[in-house]
């Protein structure tokens, strides 16, 4: 059953069962649903079993209450924001969970982006915390700042400014989280001279990859190496010239998304979007979600490191332009802040996803 959508494609045959992760975050999700949220955050009508395909869960939401996914304090503001710029939800035009009635986020629980907005979304809400959490990850952060017009602390599903097509991408209708490569988040900070840098930030939550096949071709046929090959092999490339490396052995989850991520903040680099000095790829995903970070489905890399981090940093001409994280940590680094204005959020990422209780873990 889905965390997310993304056209990611399996190879033929059984699928592999839930990992014990997966397994236990959805029962956590449904206890969270029925016994521990409010009322007002959970109304009655939202605790109802949601369906997939005609299986009824605990960790669905019904299709009407899909909103609810999102944490009550962000809610109406990101329903707005999503719509002003029309940004695409994960799943949003899928009747695999039922008939909606308007635009909004995955009735699934256990949803990666969903859980994006909602960490990194309402620890916005204090730019200093903000900041400060950003900084255990980016040393050299001083202050963030909103990337764009729009104000925001958080550009969600970021594919450059408008009217920019960086990987020469052939969606017709492309647009911020759907035909396009997207980060889930745009971040921008100043250093401590002064200059702008940018910081594309990619969540995961319970997705493994265990069953990926590699994606030559897009959905509707067209070859995805003669997309991203120019930009591979430009001098601009992100990626080690030495070796055998190709993008035919990157095409596979999750380094065919570290791919088109990498190569997205190499170009808005090279570009000088927005002001930016640099862009800088971040990955953030739970340490307990062992099968994301262990499995490496590129046969390719399999000998160039034992996490899927340790093995991309090594492809890179400068490391440094990608970092990774867990979740339980950059928690940790944000409780540790006691800001009076989280406390609310504090809450809510503890009583929901349980950061807190698996930081030393």
């Amino acid at each position: 059953m889905p965390e997310r959508s993304g056209g990611v494609r399996s190879r033929p045959g059984a699928k592999s069962p839930a990992t014990a992760y997966k397994t236990a975050e959805r029962r956590a999700q449904g206890r969270w649903k029925l016994e521990v949220a409010s009322r007002e955050e959970m109304p009655l009508d939202a605790r109802q079993k949601g369906t997939w395909r005609g299986i009824e869960q605990d960790y669905f939401l019904p299709a009407s209450s899909a909103n609810c996914n999102l944490w009550l304090a962000i809610r109406d503001e990101l329903l707005s924001f999503f719509e002003t710029y029309d940004i695409a939800w994960h799943e949003e035009d899928t009747k695999d969970y039922g008939t909606r009635t308007s635009r909004g986020p995955s009735p699934n629980l256990l949803d990666s982006q969903v859980c994006a907005l909602n960490f990194w979304w309402g620890l916005a809400r204090s730019p200093a915390a903000l900041a400060a959490t950003l900084r255990t990850i980016v040393p050299e952060l001083v202050g963030v700042e909103p990337p764009g017009p729009s104000g925001a602390l958080a550009e969600p599903e970021w594919i450059g400014r408008s009217g920019t097509n960086y990987l020469g991408e052939k969606g017709r209708h492309r647009r911020r989280g759907k035909f396009a490569t997207s980060a889930d988040l745009l971040f921008v900070y100043r250093d401590r001279s002064g200059q702008r840098h940018g910081i594309l930030l990619e969540s995961k939550y319970t997705e493994d990859y265990r069953d990926a096949a590699f994606q030559p071709r897009s959905p509707f046929g067209t070859s995805r190496i003669q997309i991203y090959e120019p930009a591979f092999a430009s001098p601009w490339s992100p990626f080690r010239r030495e070796g055998a490396l190709t993008v035919p052995d990157l095409l596979i989850e999750p380094f065919d998304q570290h791919l088109r991520q990498q190569l997205l903040a190499a170009a808005a680099e090279q570009d000088g979007e927005l002001g930016l000095s640099t862009v800088t790829c971040v990955h953030v995903c739970p340490r307990a979600n062992r099968a994301f970070h262990e499995v490496i489905t590129a046969p390719a890399l399999q000998s160039a490191g034992a996490t899927v981090a340790e093995v991309w940093g090594s492809l890179l001409t400068q490391p440094s332009r990608y970092r990774s994280a867990a979740y339980e940590d950059v928690f940790a680094a944000a409780e540790a802040i006691r800001d009076p204005a989280l406390a609310a959020w504090y809450a809510y990422q503890r009583d929901r996803y349980r950061w807190g209780a698996r930081a030393a873990t």
